[in-house]
């Protein structure tokens, strides 16, 4: 246990869970990142748990922990309503590093349907700026309530394939994928966000063969000061995708 809901304590959660009869559904959702009061009743009063609980967890002595399922669910440009991009969008290669960004801004709510809203939002605000964009620059978003949406239109598909297109968020650095967390102020990332984040992170990373090091901050590559109040967060956000792509 790490004293805070990063990996480690995200892990340790869904073993305790696990071995002491919760349903596999509930250890599956421990598991992407959301730990239901009931769990943590059952870690803190073991002795307390039901009848089904307890024969669960005397069936699971000895057996292996599943694993994670489901964890990666990126809604793709079609999916949340894009405009087509102005023209083709090439295909660049292999990447070498992901650019961390910061929205400076928030979604109208916190549904999908405002995730929705908000990835269309700032595909407009891209696509009508002067000089503007052919699409939107990034390639994907995170939002507060933990949903991945793609960016830049053909972004999923390329790094499933192990490469990226060209894209629009980083001087320098437009061969390799962008990230914008929905953010703004001093605000730190919601675990819903941090979670779905990482799992995007150790997607590419496992994809491209990235590695935690490069996970890089928009500010490196252009005068800003993206990705904001999130920039202190870097250091441990990547020593915990470090310890994902170690398991």
């Amino acid at each position: 246990m790490d004293g805070d809901c990063g990996t480690l304590t995200i892990a340790a959660t869904a073993r305790a869970a696990f071995f002491l009869g919760a349903m596999e559904s509930t250890v599956h959702k421990v598991q992407r990142g959301e730990i239901p009061g009931g769990v943590v009743a059952m870690v803190a009063t073991p002795r307390a748990r039901s009848a089904e609980q307890r024969r669960r967890a005397r069936e699971r002595r000895g057996m292996p922990l599943p694993a994670a399922r489901g964890r990666l669910r990126v809604i793709t440009a079609a999916e949340w309503g894009a405009v087509a991009p102005a023209r083709a969008i090439p295909r660049v290669g292999r990447p070498d590093k992901i650019i961390f960004h910061h929205t400076d801004g928030h979604a109208p709510g916190p549904t999908l349907a405002d995730a929705k809203a908000y990835a269309r939002s700032i595909q407009h605000d891209h696509m009508h700026r002067n000089p503007p964009f052919i699409d939107s620059g990034h390639n994907f978003l995170v939002t507060r309530s933990g949903f991945i949406l793609e960016g830049r239109h053909g972004s999923l598909k390329a790094i499933e394939d192990g490469v990226m297109v060209n894209s629009a968020h980083a001087p320098g650095a437009n061969h390799d994928p962008g990230i914008e967390h929905e953010h703004k102020g001093s605000e730190q990332m919601t675990p819903a966000q941090r979670a779905a984040s990482l799992d995007l992170h150790e997607f590419i990373c496992r994809k491209t063969g990235i590695s935690p090091e490069q996970v890089l901050p928009h500010r490196q590559f252009t005068g800003t000061e993206c990705p904001g109040a999130l920039l202190p967060e870097l250091p441990r956000f990547r020593a915990d995708l470090k310890g994902r792509l170690a398991a």
